[in-house]
């Protein structure tokens, strides 16, 4: 089932990620996860992977914004993905096939997260059935929110998908640009800026 971003729980920690959402069975207080963690801290635009890198590290949200997005050869910015506290992101791709990204992955705001490191993934997998559980989770919800935006963008109008947005992901209202959130939406920033002028005269959906 796919889950919309409103139901998003911002654990404190991948332990209580891994209590509630993976291994019911694993103790918060007792037990130790099969890979160490770091805690790092991002400063607003700060690059955390840049086009080119091997991604090393896959990150765990605890506070801040952040966003993953492309760029055009025409050098126009493509939004990939914007995440919020209590999910896990990277440049999948390059952390799972270790190439290149062929995205960056930027602070929106001061971001605070716990990271594990791919080698210490590596170095559990085999042993470590909760580490493969772990990133089966993170991957599953990965493709889900992936199909959800698909979804989104094939069945809905350009306010239905502006109005799921504001409501779902009212956190990133703040940090996200007109520019960004036209891009994200699929749709020119005037088409955007239209919408908002008729929620205000309290228009209805388009």
């Amino acid at each position: 089932m796919l889950h919309p971003f409103s139901k998003i729980t911002a654990y404190p920690s991948i332990k209580h990620f891994v209590r509630a959402r993976v291994h019911d069975g694993f103790s918060i207080e007792d037990d130790e996860l099969p890979f160490p963690t770091v805690i790092k801290e991002f400063k607003k635009d700060d690059i955390i992977t840049q086009i080119g890198d091997i991604e090393h590290w896959a990150h765990y949200l605890l506070e801040g914004h952040v966003q993953i997005y492309s760029v055009t050869d025409k050098g126009k910015e493509r939004i990939v993905e914007f995440f919020s506290p209590g999910q896990f992101f990277s440049s999948y791709m390059s952390f799972n096939s270790r190439t290149p990204s062929t995205v960056i992955v930027k602070a929106l705001s001061d971001c605070t997260v716990e990271s594990i490191n791919y080698h210490a993934v590596m170095n559990t997998l085999k042993d470590g059935f909760l580490t493969g559980l772990l990133f089966l989770v993170v991957l599953n919800e990965y493709y889900n929110s992936k199909n959800i935006r698909e979804n989104d963008l094939a069945n809905l109008s350009a306010t239905e998908r502006f109005l799921k947005f504001e409501q779902e992901r009212a956190g990133l209202l703040k940090w996200v640009s007109s520019k960004q959130m036209a891009c994200y939406l699929n749709m020119e920033p005037e088409t955007l800026s239209r919408i908002r002028r008729d929620r205000k005269k309290g228009k209805g959906p388009a």
